[in-house]
């Protein structure tokens, strides 16, 4: 962790979603303004399915060259010109392998090239692969400005959470069959996804609203507190999970963007969603920015518009 004056503010980035070597992200075409904003805040919070593990297709990983190019200077030819066999999954592993390493390179360069930007990293369901989570584990012994989790992560009195798992859960036992379901769930929804396409996700602000997105990560989280046993990330450290100091909840998953909401069925915290840079386009990107006090309150959350030739302007109100 970033060692920081107690009485300095400091700047927080949240964005989600990319899905980083998916051939159907739009993060190429922000890639440059993206990564030049995030080195300009103290905390980048990446709040799950950042790098595409789960619908590989040939030729995607040549986003993970384009993103690589950006941070270091140099680029990677090796991922540009990446070619993955379509055919059987055992051909598929090697395609696996790639993206674990190139998602790697990413987060281990940007840390490196950018020592003062503390990087959080949150898992979504495109990423729950136990190689990437031993890569990361090592990641984070290496960089001490790198943090993730695979569930959660707090950074002040916020909470970072994909939001994918129906975590309705009392026993370590339970949890893990939790796990076992959502497995089968992703079979389903990779189906589904493969013969519908796009208008999948287009279908998402439509059944995830905003107030059944709040209302069903309260639940989630009542149910996290109850059990006495879930760890969220603090500081690189692991600590339990307790509602007091939740005052804002931050989402993606959904790839319905919304912020600073606040429902009376879902009392006591303001709840934010960053969408999807994977759809972003110039007036829908859902990028949300805040500033973290010195008392460790967060405060401002707003939108920031970006656009494809590195500039960027902060919304207003």
């Amino acid at each position: 962790m970033i060692d920081s004056p107690k009485h300095a503010t400091q700047k927080v980035l949240i964005l989600s979603d990319a899905h980083i070597g998916g051939g159907a992200s739009n993060f190429s075409a922000y890639r440059s303004g993206i990564l030049t904003l995030m080195a300009n805040y103290d905390h980048v919070i990446l709040n799950g399915d950042n790098i595409e593990l789960f619908l590989i297709k040939p030729d995607h990983a040549r986003d993970l060259g384009d993103v690589l190019e950006v941070i270091t200077g140099t680029g990677s030819d090796r991922w540009r010109k990446q070619e993955f066999k379509k055919s059987g999954k055992r051909e598929m592993y090697p395609a696996v392998e790639n993206m674990i390493r190139g998602g790697e390179l990413i987060f281990d360069n940007f840390c490196e090239k950018f020592p003062n930007t503390q990087l959080h990293v949150v898992l979504g369901n495109h990423e729950v692969v136990r190689r990437f989570k031993n890569t990361l584990r090592d990641l984070q012994e290496r960089r001490p400005n790198f943090e993730w989790d695979e569930e959660a992560i707090r950074v002040g009195d916020a909470l970072f959470t994909h939001g994918h798992l129906p975590l309705k859960h009392k026993t370590a036992e339970e949890f893990g069959e939790v796990r076992l379901r959502e497995a089968e769930r992703r079979k389903l929804w990779s189906a589904a996804y493969k013969a519908l396409g796009k208008p999948l996700h287009h279908l998402n602000g439509v059944f995830h609203t905003a107030h059944h997105t709040a209302l069903t990560v309260a639940n989630q989280l009542a149910d996290w507190a109850g059990d006495g046993k879930f760890m969220v990330s603090h500081e690189r450290q692991r600590q339990p999970l307790m509602l007091d100091w939740i005052k804002h909840v931050f989402t993606g998953h959904t790839h319905h963007k919304f912020s600073n909401c606040y429902f009376e069925d879902a009392p006591g915290m303001l709840h934010h969603n960053t969408g999807a840079i994977v759809q972003a386009t110039d007036e829908n990107l859902g990028i949300l920015e805040a500033t973290l006090n010195a008392d460790g309150t967060l405060t401002n959350v707003r939108p920031v518009k970006l656009f494809k030739d590195v500039h960027y302007v902060r919304a207003r109100g």
